[in-house]
Order: C-alpha cells, then structure tokens, then sequence
C-alpha cells in the first residue's frame, strides 16, 4: 500500500476565529460532496481516504487527510483524478486558505485484529 499524508494549516487571514470558519467551511464541503471525490478514487485504486483534526498546540487549527492506495500505479492515476476534482470545483478551493504539506511513504508494518477472526475464536 501507498499512504500519503496532507497536513493542512489553517491560516488566519483577519478575524480572530477565521481559520475554524475556515475549516468548518471546508470540512461541510467534504459532507456533501466527500463521497463522490472517494468513489473517483476509488474506481482507480484508493482503499481508504480519512480526514482528522489535529490537536497537537493551543491556538493551531490543523487537519490531516490520509490517502491509501493500493499501489504505486493507482497513486500515479490518483494524482490525476484529484487535479481534475480540484479544477472541476476551483471556486469552492479558491476560498479557503491553508497551508499544505503533502508527504508519502510506505506502510512498513501494519497490525489489523480481524473482526472475522474475531468471530472465528467466539
């Protein structure tokens, strides 16, 4: 599998809590249009897409999207299909500000408990 990660920071532009609007802005527009962005990725190799918010100082607004694709070929199609997402709906992004810092690697090591596995045991 091929994981990316995208560390979105919030940046504060003039009111005090604009980079909370900002991500209340951007994670409503994941509500109603996340599904469609996911299954495009997924027709061509992603296993999982996952949003969080990052809590890690006092006053920093961050959010983290993992992207898990099945391997490099279908992360190489997924760079498409985002750009495309991305200039399909370039009015929605052109409103929000963040800093982002996109990294890649591979899952080395991966523990999963199988829930049927699970069953099995019972």
């Amino acid at each position: 599998y091929w994981k990316i990660y995208w560390n979105k920071k919030w940046k504060n532009q003039s009111k005090k809590n604009n980079r909370f609007t900002k991500l209340e802005y951007y994670l409503n527009f994941l509500d109603k249009n996340g599904r469609d962005f996911f299954d495009g990725l997924k027709d061509i190799g992603l296993v999982s897409w996952r949003v969080s918010r990052v809590f890690n100082k006092v006053g920093s607004i961050k959010s983290n999207e993992v992207y898990v694709y099945k391997n490099q070929q279908a992360y190489l199609k997924g760079q498409k299909v985002i750009d495309k997402w991305f200039n399909k709906h370039e009015s929605f992004y052109k409103n929000i500000t963040a800093k982002i810092e996109a990294t890649r690697g591979i899952v080395l090591f991966e523990f999963k408990w199988s829930f049927l596995l699970f069953l099995l045991l019972l």
